[in-house]
């Protein structure tokens, strides 16, 4: 966190409008939220405008259109019209190979942009199902077994984007997935330096206090982050007094690290302008 914020936060916290004023709110999406639609000027409850919308597209392999989420089309169709930063994730899958899964998800984006549009790029890495029990109608019940990517898979895929768009991604994880891996990061600083070159979204939900941003030995071996996950769809988190929901539909709440003006300049930095 930018240190010269952190008192104005703090002592801002209850009031939404003067949050607005000095970060940005970001919504991630997938086909979980067909209830929300996006609309002018949008806001969660609380009065705070919404100016990116990240969508889930892929899930490890992709190989036509039937892969891809259902909403991800809708969805950029929707930011593009309503003048909203828009962007794509990719969920990193343990079975596959990344420099596949990275090509994948960019023909991905190819086959389903609205033209001319700039998407902001991101790989989504935690633990992902591998195997579901299923009931009597063979529909997916529970997950039976969860995998997890290593490091090196993140660091591949993240080249292998950057090779095909000269872009790089933004690296999604959670505060348990860095705890996981920390003896891998303490033993290989190969690897860690190359993922340190990437923009860190980190997800992590409940702090020592109602309203404790991120620290450093969460975000470990990052030294800084770009946005903070701080409250599930379910309306979880540290920020209680700030609802994350649009209108009636519980929404993955997030904020950037950053006044509301450095937003575009992030994404003129990191969109990629699909061609």
């Amino acid at each position: 966190m930018k240190r010269k914020w952190v008192v104005l936060f703090l002592c801002l916290f209850c009031s939404t409008v003067a949050l607005a004023d000095i970060t940005q709110w970001m919504a991630d999406m997938s086909s979980h939220n067909a209830g929300v639609k996006v609309e002018d000027g949008m806001t969660f409850e609380g009065n705070s405008k919404i100016k990116m919308i990240i969508h889930r597209i892929t899930i490890g392999r992709y190989n036509n259109k039937n892969d891809a989420d259902k909403l991800f089309s809708k969805r950029a169709f929707e930011t593009y019209n309503k003048g909203i930063h828009c962007g794509a994730y990719h969920v990193a899958y343990p079975s596959s190979d990344a420099k596949n899964q990275a090509q994948g998800y960019i023909r991905a984006i190819r086959e389903l942009y609205i033209p001319g549009q700039k998407i902001v790029l991101s790989i989504d890495w935690e633990n992902t199902c591998v195997k579901w029990n299923y009931d009597e109608k063979g529909k997916k019940k529970s997950c039976a077994q969860e995998g997890t990517v290593p490091p090196s898979f993140v660091v591949d895929f993240a080249k292998e984007v950057e090779r095909l768009t000269g872009k790089k991604v933004i690296i999604y994880t959670g505060s348990y997935i860095l705890k996981e891996f920390r003896k891998y990061f303490n033993s290989t600083p190969a690897v860690v330096s190359e993922l340190q070159k990437y923009p860190l979204w980190i997800a992590r939900y409940q702090g020592k206090s109602a309203y404790s941003f991120p620290t450093e030995e969460e975000i470990y071996p990052w030294y800084d982050w770009t946005f903070w996950q701080f409250a599930g769809g379910e309306g979880k988190g540290p920020t209680k007094r700030i609802s994350p929901r649009i209108k009636d539909f519980p929404i993955d709440t997030n904020f950037f690290n950053g006044s509301r003006e450095e937003i575009d300049k992030f994404v003129s930095e990191y969109a990629w302008t699909v061609n």
